[in-house]
C-alpha cells in the first residue's frame, strides 16, 4: 500500500495512509514537545484506523457518534475490550487538543496505548503499522 493518501485505490486505503501521517505527525510533535498538537495527530490516527476497518466492512462512519457506537461493537465482535478503551483514551487526547488540560507523563502514557493498539489493527488489516 502506498503511503501517499492521494494514491489510495479506496476508503480503507485512504485512512490507511491518514493512519500513517498522523501517527508520523504524533511522533515528531512529540519530540519536539508539543503536547497539544500530538494529542490531536493520535486522535486523527485512532480515529481514522477505526474509519479503515469500517470501510473494510462497506460501512462509512460520518459522525464522533457513529465511530463510538462502531468501536464499541468492533470491540465486542473482536473480544478485545483495549480497542474501546485506546479509543477512549484516543477521544481525552483529542480533548486536550482544545483544553491543554493534561500534564506531558498522561500525555506520553496514552499515545503509548493509543499506538500500539492502531498498530494491532493495521497489521489486522494487512497494512503497514506506524
Amino acid at each position: 500500500m502506498s503511503a501517499r493518501i492521494d494514491e489510495a485505490k479506496n476508503d480503507a486505503d485512504r485512512f490507511a495512509s491518514m493512519v500513517l501521517h498522523y501517527s508520523h505527525n504524533a511522533e515528531r510533535c512529540l519530540e519536539s514537545k508539543d503536547y497539544q498538537k500530538a494529542s490531536e495527530m493520535m486522535w486523527g490516527a485512532m480515529s481514522c484506523v477505526i474509519k479503515a476497518v469500517a470501510a473494510k466492512e462497506d460501512i462509512s462512519i460520518k459522525s464522533h457518534k457513529a465511530l463510538a457506537a462502531y468501536t464499541r461493537k468492533f470491540a465486542k465482535r473482536q473480544k478485545n475490550k483495549e480497542i474501546f478503551n485506546s479509543f477512549a483514551k484516543a477521544g481525552t487526547l483529542h480533548s486536550n487538543f482544545y483544553e491543554s488540560n493534561l500534564d506531558p507523563e498522561t500525555i506520553l502514557a496514552m499515545t503509548k496505548d493509543v499506538s500500539e493498539t492502531v498498530g494491532v489493527l493495521m497489521r489486522k488489516m494487512g497494512y503497514r503499522a506506524p
